[in-house]
């Protein structure tokens, strides 16, 4: 839902798969002696230096890849640093928002700062504890262990705004975890607030042909939706709204790897910027061909209609989403 990224859905925790989880000790495979005492190394070292523990068990994991264990072991707390940050990006966002209603411009924009860091943090977690539990889901044989790594998927899966597959990952978590009494009840919750975010038009381009279209879009008519917006650009920059603030307009894209941070529900893009005649210009390819619900055409009429326009490749690109072009011609 614009507007409400994500925070609808953090208060569901994922502290009790530290106790559940671990206490099953099955695994698809007998890991050799060695690589028992590396996980045990890792369990001991999170009580102090979680960070220290990621490390070990990633290092353990490069030797001893099918230990599933520790690989959810890792996964576990990459999920919970992740949050960590996920959660500081949200009080800072309110504070920003509170600050911004009472006119201080200049806290506004630093608390907004603040948030964008924190995000950035927080995402290569996520990203890691996603490709990790994907292994640990899809050959884990103990049934207990693999339902609460599909439970941790379901939270990354709302990280990232993507619902659909949240939910079908919470329905096995619940299936194979088999959850009863009150944890049973948050967890139905949790599957149906997942599922009433899947049934909207949750991720959103807006494309444009001018930057100014761009940014005041994003400053003046999509202000409402704050956080969950961002720019398909490789640089953030500050301008002027219409009543005399300064905003700075967050970046979507990773300056030098170029890669499209995906936890957003609402970007804005010049087309000349995501496309081009070359290969490595295209970076609106770097997406799958279903992540976008609903695309925004502003200025139509320069172009976009045209068989043979640069944003007709875009359109085709993302042909499964709905498509609006707007004109005042």
């Amino acid at each position: 839902l614009p507007g409400c990224r994500r925070s609808p859905l953090v208060k569901y925790p994922a502290r009790l798969v530290v106790v559940v989880a671990l206490a099953f000790p099955g695994c698809s495979s007998t890991p050799p002696p060695e690589a028992d005492d590396v996980y045990k190394a890792g369990l001991t070292k999170e009580q102090t230096d979680v960070q220290g523990a990621i490390r070990t068990y990633e290092d353990g994991l490069t030797s001893y890849p099918n230990h599933h264990r520790m690989r959810f072991a890792l996964s576990r707390l990459q999920y919970d640093t992740g949050e960590a940050k996920h959660l500081e990006e949200l009080d800072a966002r309110r504070a920003a928002d509170k600050a911004d209603e009472d006119k201080k411009r200049e806290d506004a924009q630093r608390l907004l700062r603040e948030a964008q860091d924190h995000h950035n943090k927080a995402l290569p977690f996520y990203r890691a504890a996603r490709e990790n539990l994907k292994v640990v889901t899809s050959k884990e044989s103990d049934p207990i262990r693999q339902g609460w790594g599909f439970w941790l998927l379901a939270k990354c899966d709302v990280f990232f705004g993507d619902y659909d597959t949240g939910a079908s990952n919470l329905e096995k978590a619940i299936d194979l975890g088999r959850p009863t009494g009150q944890k049973l009840s948050e967890w139905q919750e949790f599957l149906q607030a997942l599922k009433k975010e899947a049934g909207r038009k949750k991720r959103i381009l807006f494309l444009a042909d001018r930057n100014v279209l761009v940014d005041q879009t994003m400053v003046n008519d999509f202000r409402p939706f704050g956080a969950a917006m961002a720019k398909l650009s490789t640089g953030s920059k500050t301008i002027e709204r219409e009543d005399g603030a300064e905003v700075r307009l967050p970046a979507a894209v990773d300056k030098q790897r170029r890669r499209i941070d995906t936890s957003y529900e609402v970007y804005l893009a010049l087309y000349q910027a995501i496309t081009g005649p070359e290969d490595r210009q295209k970076l609106f390819r770097e997406l799958s061909q279903d992540f976008f619900d609903l695309i925004v055409v502003d200025e139509c009429h320069r172009g976009s209609a045209a068989e043979d326009s640069a944003w007709r490749e875009i359109l085709d690109y993302f042909s499964s989403a709905t498509q609006i072009g707007l004109t005042a011609t």
